[in-house]
């Protein structure tokens, strides 16, 4: 009985959460993109330091692109859609 009920707690297919309710800042203009970066990289498995070496871009500059202190330009988001395997557009 208890592993049913688990499995309905857990089963992402019963409940749907709304992008926005789940990730707030996900369409925010520069949390957005921050967002959708850190989203990247995890889904990557690689740390900031590796698409740092990757990309040529500082580890720093990489650190605040995710904390949204830092925008994505055209060039960047290019080198960091390279080195993430995605399209650079993600990051505008």
């Amino acid at each position: 009985m208890l592993s049913r009920y688990k499995k309905e707690i857990i089963d992402p297919a019963k409940k749907k959460w709304p992008e926005l309710e789940v990730f707030p800042d996900f369409r925010h203009p520069l949390k957005g993109p921050a967002a959708r970066l850190r989203g990247a990289r995890t889904k990557m498995e690689m740390s900031q330091a590796e698409l740092a070496r990757r990309t040529g871009i500082r580890q720093s500059h990489i650190s605040e692109m995710e904390r949204g202190e830092r925008v994505i330009g055209k060039k960047v988001a290019q080198k960091l859609a390279i080195g993430l395997k995605v399209d650079y557009r993600v990051f505008l």
